[in-house]
């Protein structure tokens, strides 16, 4: 046919690495776009909603730093996610008038960690700056203000004093616990191979620390603070049940790679003055092979003083009003990382890592002052090792951050002081996850 002379001499013989050999039956099964595909079945199966309650602590009367704890029965085959959900109580407020608020985000201020345990060891660690750091990076503006609703995020003073006095009422905290078992369907837990309960721990925060009471009103809880996790479960039929159990049994076990957090925290205050300040913090923590580093700045005065965002608070000079206990200060210039004298990282403009190299690895807005280092192509995908640099490997890395004229101000509190900020540091590396003989563990700790 005339098409197929216009294909061979289009073709012909000088690039044999982009044509397939046509009389290859195989090959060309494999390699046309166009041949009708096999559509994907699955075997039978159900999801389902399990919502378990702590063990001996349901319905807190306060908040002080407690740890409350979880025991997940074999209720299904596999677990595929797991949310927060938290019902906070209206307060009373003395005297009448006074203005109490929450911090921003509470839905992840209000707990410090959680713990992923199986039998004596942490399999898993999450913070809440893991939570938000990944809010802000993967979801779009549609899925964002979803997560705005759930975690009462990017609040304005006023609805924060609201939900202080109310309560959440019958809209509970719904927060992401982003572990590795939910970030695809084919990394689902299967608890079925487990000998023992899965057990998470989660650490609170003092009520002191995630609210703004200015005149240091006197507060009356009006009901307990409830907490529970709420699970995402799939039941399998016997056979395949039957099949992660063998799997779990054989030689080689089950082996998950997931992508773990590194984090470091440092405070640091430069004086106001000339530009070219730079502040240096070696990155003693950061020592395994990493998908990206990020790391950020945000005043440290705003922990335990509430503003628009205590927590998690990056943009140095923010809209108005000025959160509680903060003056702005000067934009960062520039970073760079070296070690031992060798550059890891060459200098790179603030622009560039906010707007352009943000914009290409990830899908939330960007502008914020957080600031990132992609070494996997593929930072995001689950499962997956596309790129990485070993930190193991380098001596004394350092971050250095060059800041305009001013650096960081003078301290709202104390004028004669410079303002202090805190460096948050959240890398991610390789690990793995191995169940067999009933049990699962981290291969590196």
């Amino acid at each position: 046919m005339p098409e197929r002379q216009v294909i061979t001499a289009l073709t012909g013989t000088a690039a044999p690495l982009l044509t397939v050999d046509v009389s290859i039956v195989e090959e060309l099964d494999y390699a046309s776009l166009f041949l009708p595909r096999p559509w994907k079945k699955s075997a039978p199966f159900v999801m389902d909603v399990f919502k378990l309650d702590p063990l001996g602590q349901y319905g807190l009367t306060s908040l002080s730093n407690q740890e409350i704890n979880f025991e997940l029965p074999k209720c299904a085959s596999l677990v595929d996610d797991v949310i927060l959900e938290v019902n906070l109580p209206a307060h009373t407020i003395t005297p009448l008038g006074s203005s109490v608020s929450y911090t921003d985000w509470l839905g992840l201020a209000i707990w410090r960690r959680m713990e992923f345990r199986y039998s004596a060891q942490n399999v898993f660690v999450i913070e809440p700056q893991d939570e938000y750091l990944r809010i802000r990076k993967t979801l779009g503006t549609e899925r964002l203000d979803s997560m705005r609703t759930r975690c009462y995020g990017d609040q304005t003073t006023a609805q924060r004093q609201v939900l202080f006095t109310n309560g959440t009422g019958k809209n509970p905290i719904l927060a992401p616990l982003y572990f590795p078992f939910g970030d695809d369907w084919n990394m689902s837990l299967p608890i079925v191979d487990l000998s023992q309960k899965t057990r998470y721990s989660l650490h609170l925060r003092n009520l002191n620390d995630v609210i703004y009471n200015p005149t240091a009103a006197t507060v009356v809880n009006q009901g307990p603070y409830e907490f529970r996790l709420i699970f995402s479960i799939i039941h399998t039929t016997g056979d395949e049940t039957a099949m992660f159990i063998a799997l779990a049994e054989e030689p080689t076990g089950i082996d998950y790679m997931i992508h773990q957090h590194i984090r470091q925290e440092f405070q640091r205050a430069v004086l106001p003055g000339l530009a070219g300040q730079k502040i240096h913090q070696e990155l003693n923590q950061v020592n395994r092979p990493l998908v990206y580093l990020n790391w950020c700045m945000i005043p440290t005065n705003l922990i335990n003083n509430s503003g628009t965002n205590d927590f998690f608070f990056f943009n140095p000079n923010p809209p108005l009003p000025i959160p509680p206990g903060m003056n702005p200060y000067t934009p960062i210039l520039a970073w760079k990382i070296e070690a031992s004298g060798q550059i890891i990282q060459r200098e790179v403009r603030r622009t560039y890592t906010t707007l352009y190299n943000y914009d290409r690895y990830n899908k939330g807005f960007s502008g914020e002052d957080s600031f990132d280092q992609m070494y996997s192509i593929y930072p995001h995908c689950p499962n997956a090792a596309c790129g990485f640099i070993d930190y193991a490997n380098l001596g004394n890395a350092r971050l250095e951050i060059e800041l305009d004229v001013g650096g960081t101000g003078f301290s709202v509190s104390n004028p004669a002081m410079p303002q202090n900020v805190t460096v948050i540091v959240n890398a991610k590396d390789y690990n793995f996850w191995f169940i067999k003989g009933g049990n699962i563990t981290r291969v590196f700790n």
